[in-house]
């Protein structure tokens, strides 16, 4: 019996770490067509530091998040963002981003599915 418990437990945990790997990929793929569009320039590095799910995404946050990006120096005045559909479940990616000789720190909060950047902010 417990044989069988440790091979389920190493089944569930391979599980949720390829899963995690999958999604941090994504995200990341994501988060870089977004900068392509977006972004003042095209000579920057991104580090995915983490990626996780939330249930907590109002479009009055949504809406202030994107109202306090315009004021960046870095990206385009009109940016282009990814709709927001209903959803239980979000995804954010906290990043770091290198600019030139300016560090950012940036949270990019993404759609149920991982296909487009909701809105971002700088932490």
């Amino acid at each position: 019996m417990f044989k069988y418990l440790k091979v389920a437990f190493f089944a569930v945990l391979f599980t949720l770490l390829v899963n995690s790997c999958g999604q941090r990929h994504k995200a990341e793929g994501v988060i870089e067509e977004f900068l392509k569009e977006n972004l003042e320039t095209s000579k920057y590095s991104l580090n995915v530091l983490k990626v996780d799910s939330t249930h907590f995404l109002s479009d009055s946050i949504l809406s202030v998040m994107k109202e306090n990006a315009r004021k960046s120096e870095f990206f385009k005045e009109n940016i282009n963002y990814a709709q927001k559909t209903p959803s239980r479940k979000y995804f954010y990616a906290r990043t770091k981003m290198y600019i030139q000789k300016d560090t950012l720190r940036l949270t990019f909060y993404l759609d149920s599915e991982i296909k487009g950047v909701l809105a971002f902010k700088e932490d």
